[in-house]
């Protein structure tokens, strides 16, 4: 769940926000071939699946509203090729090509999904660079270049360029996808299952009773409901985002561990994950709320005398601190995605220029 206030839902028109509460209460067609549980991204994305593929009539039911779980506090980051560093070759290859699905349904979904490309640069104290051998999509800077890229950063550091990778607004992109949907009830808890053999015969939701075809639970968390009694491996885990006000700091594209600038001049920096914090909401001990010591100290000392002090920094707390549910090796799950009819462009977002390559 997102338990504050999210950047994202501010970004939408009144027409995108009035989606996120589609069908309040209400069950369009208590006979589907197919129940979706869940309006997350991963519900969303598997019922537009399923309706593209023609699998037959499609219902989704949502307890709250689209997107009100970890979706709605998620970065966002479409930024595969930084997890080369950490994570197994065979889930970087998953994150590539989700990335590329994603370039796809931005074309071809009508009025797009809101793709934005960009660059990333990680810093990295080590003068060598992140690995003995850097890949050859990497670009390894020194500090000059860093510096030259990145006015005001008080770090004397190098980094890796990676270019060509992206982001979403969660939301918008849920929207986009939920669009086509014939059938979408939010406001509607499913409460109990009726099993005969090996199939669900029927879900009792909070709004009437729906006989399914298939039924697909994507809920984050195995679902709790009475007359269910499964046994998956699943934790919690809760991370935070932070988004300041309008910053006269400019960043070139995402700078990692500082921030990713944003459409209105805001900074979003976070995506980290608190694991043992079973608190709601802000943490000022929490990992992520460090942040905020990142984004000041990426100014030097004329830029802090001419600006903010670390006291008064224009920070808008409001940012979400989300609870997300995560498989049995505690990493989130990557969503499959929809096709659409028509071709659109991605937009252009934050490049780091060709100053780097040609320095």
């Amino acid at each position: 769940m997102t338990v504050t206030g999210a950047i994202w839902r501010e970004q939408l028109t009144s027409d995108q926000r009035a989606m996120l509460g589609r069908g309040a209460g209400t069950i369009a067609n208590p006979r589907p071939d197919v129940l979706v549980i869940g309006g997350g991204i991963l519900g969303v994305a598997v019922a537009a699946s399923a309706h593209d593929a023609g699998l037959g009539s499609v219902q989704l039911v949502e307890a709250g509203r689209l997107g009100a779980g970890a979706t709605g506090g998620a970065t966002g980051l479409l930024i595969p090729e930084p997890h080369q560093w950490s994570d197994p070759e065979t889930f970087v290859d998953m994150e590539r090509a989700s990335l590329e699905r994603w370039r796809y349904l931005e074309q071809v979904t009508p009025g797009g999904l809101g793709l934005v490309e960009l660059d990333w640069i990680g810093l990295a104290p080590d003068p060598g660079g992140l690995a003995a051998h850097q890949p050859e999509n990497v670009e390894w800077l020194d500090a000059a270049k860093i510096a030259a890229l990145v006015p005001g950063l008080a770090w004397h550091l190098g980094g890796a360029l990676i270019r060509h990778q992206a982001r979403v607004n969660p939301l918008r992109a849920l929207v986009g996808l939920a669009d086509g949907l014939p059938a979408v009830g939010t406001g509607v808890a499913a409460t109990a299952v009726t099993i005969r053999g090996d199939r669900i015969e029927s879900v009792t939701t909070s709004a009437g009773e729906i006989s399914a075809g298939a039924v697909v639970f994507a809920t984050g968390q195995p679902p709790v409901i009475d007359g269910l009694e499964i046994d998956i491996p699943a934790d919690r885990v809760k991370g935070h985002l932070i988004v300041t006000e309008p910053a006269s700091v400019h960043l070139p594209c995402t700078v990692a561990p500082v921030a990713t600038p944003l459409e209105d001049g805001r900074l979003l920096a976070g995506g980290t994950f608190d694991y043992g914090d079973e608190t709601a909401g802000h943490r000022p001990g929490s990992r992520s709320a460090q942040r905020v010591a990142y984004l000041w100290s990426f100014q030097d000392r004329d830029t802090q005398r001419a600006g903010h002090g670390p006291g008064d920094h224009p920070l808008d707390l409001r940012g979400q601190a989300a609870a997300r549910g995560q498989g049995v090796e505690r990493r989130p799950v990557r969503q499959p995605k929809r096709r659409g009819l028509e071709a659109r462009a991605p937009s252009r977002g934050s490049s780091c220029g060709h100053q780097a390559a040609a320095g």
